[in-house]
This record gives C-alpha cells, sequence and structure tokens, in this order.
C-alpha cells in the first residue's frame, strides 16, 4: 500500500518512519500542508494522512481526492476543523482523528504556565537580565488556595482536573457531560459561576458554532482582576481583540496561549528576522502579562508517537476497506 503523510514536522518524521518500517509499509512523507495548488502529488497514492491549520482547499480538492481513488482522510491531530466534512462526505471521503493520544501532555503544560503566570516568573527573569533582583509587589497564592475552572472536561479536561486536585486546588467544571470518575472532587456548574469564582480558568473544548468565541468581552468581565486565562483548546474560542483589550486594562491579570486565531502562517515556521506584518500578533507579543507558545502543548515523544502510529493505523484500514475506529463525518 503507498501512503502519503503530508506537513510533518521533523520530530513527527521519526515516529512515521518507525511505523513504516514495523508495519512494512511504503510511506512518502513530505513536510508542506494539501492545498488546491499541490493537490495533483496525490495522485498514485493509496492513502492520505494529513496534519494542518490551514484550509484543505476549495471542493474540487474533494473531488479530485475521490478521483485518485482515496477513500479517506486520516488527520493526525484531535481538531480537524480545516476540513470541510460537507465536501468530504459529498465525495465518499472518511474522515478520522486522533481523538486521544495524551491528554497528560496538555494537562502539564497548563500546569507549567499556571505556575509561571502565578509565580511572576516571566517578569522575575526579564527584570534579571537587566540586573533587577527587587521582588516585593509580586506576591503569589499557593495552588491549595485557588479555585481552578475548566470548560470542557473531556480526555484532557479530566486530566487537568485530576492534576490540579491532587495538588490542593478546587476544581470547578463547566461541561454538558459530568464525567463520574471527578465527581469526588469537582464541582460541576454553569458558566458564569465558573468564570466569577475561579482564579484560573483553563480551556478544553472542541471548535464548534457554539464554542466559537466563547470567551468575549462580557466574560472577561465577570473574572476576577486577579484571575488567569489559559488556552491550550483552539484559538477561535476567545475574541482576542476582548483578550488584548481586558489584559490592558487589567479586568484579568494574566493569559497563556498556546493557540491564536490567525496562527496558521506563524506557529511552527521560523519568522526570525522577518516583517510580522500582523498588528495584533505584534500586540500579542509585547503585552507584559501574556504567554504566548507555538501550539506546542501537545508536544511531548509519548504524544508525538501515539499521533503517528493512531493515524496511519486508521489509513490503512480506511484504504483497505476496513471498518475505521475513529471516523468524524
Amino acid at each position: 500500500m503507498k501512503i502519503l503523510a503530508m506537513n510533518a514536522f521533523t520530530e513527527e518524521v521519526v515516529e512515521l518512519k518507525k511505523w513504516a518500517q514495523e508495519n512494512k509499509q511504503d510511506l512518502t512523507i513530505t513536510e508542506t500542508p494539501l492545498t488546491t495548488e499541490n493537490i495533483d502529488q496525490v495522485k498514485g497514492f493509496d492513502a492520505l494522512s494529513v496534519q494542518q491549520v490551514v484550509p484543505l482547499g476549495s471542493p474540487a480538492v474533494y473531488a479530485k481526492l475521490a478521483e485518485f481513488g482515496i477513500k479517506q482522510i486520516a488527520v493526525r491531530s484531535v481538531g480537524y476543523e480545516f476540513i470541510d466534512l460537507a465536501a468530504a462526505k459529498a465525495n465518499g471521503l472518511v474522515v478520522t482523528n486522533v481523538p486521544v493520544y495524551s491528554p497528560r501532555s496538555v494537562a502539564e503544560y497548563v500546569l507549567a504556565q499556571t505556575m509561571r503566570l502565578l509565580r511572576h516568573l516571566n517578569q522575575f527573569e526579564e527584570n534579571a537580565i537587566q540586573h533587577d533582583f527587587t521582588w516585593l509587589g509580586k506576591i503569589s497564592p499557593e495552588l491549595s488556595e485557588l479555585t481552578i475552572g475548566i470548560i470542557g472536561a473531556g480526555h484532557i479536561g479530566s486530566a487537568v482536573a485530576q492534576i490540579f486536585h491532587a495538588l490542593g486546588s478546587q476544581i470547578m467544571i463547566n461541561d454538558p457531560v459530568e464525567n463520574p470518575d471527578l465527581a469526588g472532587f469537582a464541582t460541576y456548574t454553569d458558566l458564569t459561576t465558573l468564570l466569577t469564582a475561579s482564579d484560573v480558568v483553563t480551556l478544553h473544548v472542541p471548535l464548534t458554532s457554539q464554542t466559537m468565541k466563547l470567551l468575549s468581552t462580557e466574560s472577561f468581565a465577570k473574572m476576577k482582576a486577579s484571575a488567569y486565562l489559559i488556552n491550550a483548546a483552539r484559538g477561535q474560542v476567545v475574541d482576542t481583540p476582548a483578550l488584548i483589550q481586558a489584559l490592558k486594562s487589567g479586568t484579568i491579570a494574566g493569559a497563556a496561549l498556546d493557540v491564536w486565531t490567525g496562527e496558521g502562517p506563524y506557529f511552527d515556521y521560523d519568522w526570525q528576522g522577518k516583517d510580522l506584518n500582523n498588528s495584533e500578533l505584534e500586540t500579542l507579543l509585547t503585552l507584559p502579562n501574556l504567554i504566548l507558545t507555538p501550539h506546542i502543548a501537545f508536544f511531548t515523544k509519548n504524544s508525538v508517537h501515539n499521533i503517528a502510529y493512531t493515524a496511519l493505523n486508521e489509513a490503512v484500514r480506511g484504504a483497505s476497506g476496513q471498518p475505521v475506529k475513529h471516523p468524524v463525518n
């Protein structure tokens, strides 16, 4: 079977090649995403796997894939919003994702950024570089004093809850589905109550029409002035201009973003020495109470291994006519 894996990064290539060797499959790997302009390179392959944030392209892309004999698009991520599911369905293409790879990877990122924000570590480090070793005015609470508000408690949100509970925090959750494993220590509540009561609000919801700009100016106004926001879900879940204003005005104390609405052309690319040509990104990078990382919360050895193996196993199932395990359409 000939398989094409597109838009692979260096560490992922290692795992993809290991999978191919172990499974004795003919795997071709590229570093570019799939677009309307390069669709013809898929011709001659039996299976396709992609991971990207830029859209695949127009409905013609899906028609071409079907014409080439592709039966499935195996996405190497949880999110698949870059795929037109209606166009895929219209052309008989099954779309699969990797719904669970390592919830702990993202949960540990949330913990790390929470500690950086709470303990003002970025500010202390920047001051030390300037030979300012003072510390007054930057006193911090301890985790056991805090309420952690988790919006979306699926696999990742549940892992976040368990970690912070183990460290002594109070846990509040907003999710329509209650996880019985969390019942002994987490309080499920409405969104307004969570925003009002939480010291740290962390987002773990998929991007849907209901979650688009879930947190807006109105949301930030409900939060404590001492509260922090962490978004390791999807950039579009947060109204970025509203967040910038909340950070500038002191409506909330700070934020850590691993995702951003306009990340597509920037995250995972080296822009050193180049003009960003994006005023919103430039503003985010200047905010002293914001930590910005390039969509790396998942980026652990365990996660990358699980993503590669799960997606390619799905690609083989789909191409060979077997039932797939993780269809999203």
